[in-house]
């Protein structure tokens, strides 16, 4: 089990969900369970707190749940979205690498499949079987990713929106307005390998490296 430096005496958590109905994947119910008691075994001093949004416009879900965040004194947001599963130390290893902004690179749920990450000369930033540890992006999905929230607190409103005339979602152009204010965006490989997200089957980073083969 990955540990986090044990002179933090406490950190304040809050799982946000933001979903566009009230319905779950049960193997996202069942992975976070699980993360959540793994994190109170191996971490006591990690207070953690869970708020769920639900609505169609997924920028304002993610901005109402910073807002709940902020005004909860937590010192962190994991965004988790509920079509996501994920391994039982996510949260345990993604607060170990003391970001402000750290993510797991998701595999899309589209055919050919490709990565939500992005390097900085706009080409998608691929996890394979060798890659580990972080790489700096350019900008990657929110699917799975820990914000300090200091980062909220130092920049300008709004944190989350879709641009229709730059064609981004609400993950880039958080990534995009965190940058130019000086927060460097991170690829956990090692989480984003055991990552799955899932669809009418499960998209993953093994189905793209098979794909490129």
């Amino acid at each position: 089990m990955t540990t986090i430096p044990k002179e933090k005496t406490s950190v304040k958590v809050m799982i946000g969900v933001p979903s566009r109905n009230n319905s779950w994947w049960s193997d996202f119910g069942m992975s976070l369970a699980a993360m959540m008691y793994a994190t109170a075994c191996e971490a006591p001093f990690i207070e953690i707190v869970m708020n769920n949004t639900v609505g169609t416009g997924l920028a304002m879900n993610r901005i109402k749940l910073c807002r709940q965040a902020i005004d909860a004194g937590c010192d962190y947001v994991l965004f988790l979205d509920d079509d996501m599963r994920i391994p039982m130390d996510t949260l345990l290893t993604m607060l170990k690498r003391q970001k402000p902004i750290v993510a797991a690179n998701c595999a899309r749920k589209e055919l050919p499949p490709r990565s939500t990450a992005k390097n900085f000369e706009g080409y998608c930033l691929w996890t394979k079987k060798s890659s580990t540890g972080l790489e700096k992006c350019k900008s990657i999905g929110t699917a799975v990713m820990l914000i300090h929230t200091d980062v909220f607190k130092a920049l300008p409103a709004p944190w989350f929106c879709e641009d229709p005339v730059l064609e981004i979602g609400e993950d880039v152009y958080f990534c995009n307005k965190a940058r130019e204010h000086g927060f460097d965006i991170w690829v956990d490989h090692d989480i984003s390998k055991e990552v799955v997200h899932m669809g009418g089957f499960e998209f993953t980073h093994q189905l793209m490296e098979t794909w490129e083969q």
